[in-house]
């Protein structure tokens, strides 16, 4: 889902879209998921910033006990989108930054690199394994 961060800015509130990964995912991720996404669009001189509030079920394969399990995933995220590297040296002590200088963004390869960064690889505690470890 390619959007286009000029026409974003320039809406009122928050979009939502619903986005079904399948391709790239995580290896602990054991098929495809359906995620919730709330995000906005500003614009700044340098960058823009995008907004995103992503949330949803994701199974998972637990990388401690090998179960799969459904784990609840809620992520709030601002990054910021800069024309050049050192827009974003000086952005990344405030925003995760990404150098695009395009106005078009895709919105599914954005949170499945987010997933990579924050999606849980494992039971949340040690007792949920069911003692297999």
């Amino acid at each position: 889902m390619v959007i286009n961060l000029v026409t974003c800015s320039k809406q009122v509130g928050k979009s939502h879209a619903q986005i079904k990964l399948s391709e790239r995912l995580p290896f602990f991720i054991v098929s495809d998921c359906v995620l919730e996404c709330d995000y906005s669009v500003q614009t700044y001189p340098e960058y823009f910033l995008l907004t995103l509030d992503v949330s949803g079920t994701i199974p998972t394969q637990c990388q401690r006990c090998l179960e799969i399990f459904e784990s609840d995933y809620s992520n709030y995220t601002e990054l910021a989108i800069c024309r050049d590297e050192k827009t974003a040296e000086n952005l990344m002590e405030d925003y995760e930054c990404l150098v695009n200088n395009q106005k078009d963004i895709d919105l599914i390869s954005v949170i499945t690199d987010e997933l990579y960064l924050y999606a849980p690889e494992k039971h949340p505690e040690l007792i949920e394994c069911n003692g297999k470890i």
